[in-house]
């Protein structure tokens, strides 16, 4: 005769909720490292990142908008874009 089987969790299934949204971008998720072997031999995805990955992501992203906002200014100071892939677009805008 096979024993039934006992519930021995006293709550529910941790994996039901859902993180807010905003609060998973601002806090970041809890794995920041792959724990077991045989997921270091897949593809895995890492919920938190380090802080220094964070600060050159945003200095990009920073540099591209100076950018962007300097070509601008000099276009209308009357200067041409040399590149002529962005030169298309700014003309046909």
């Amino acid at each position: 005769m096979i024993a039934p089987i006992i519930e021995k969790r006293a709550s529910s299934d941790r994996r039901s909720r859902r993180i807010s949204g905003i609060r998973y971008l601002l806090l970041g998720g809890r794995r920041s490292q792959i724990r077991r072997k045989g997921d270091k031999q897949q593809t895995m995805l890492l919920d938190n990142y380090s802080a220094s990955l964070l600060t050159a992501a945003l200095l990009i992203l920073v540099l591209s908008i100076v950018d962007g906002l300097l070509t601008l200014y000099l276009l209308g100071e009357g200067a041409t874009e040399l590149n002529p892939i962005m030169n298309y677009f700014i003309l046909s805008f």
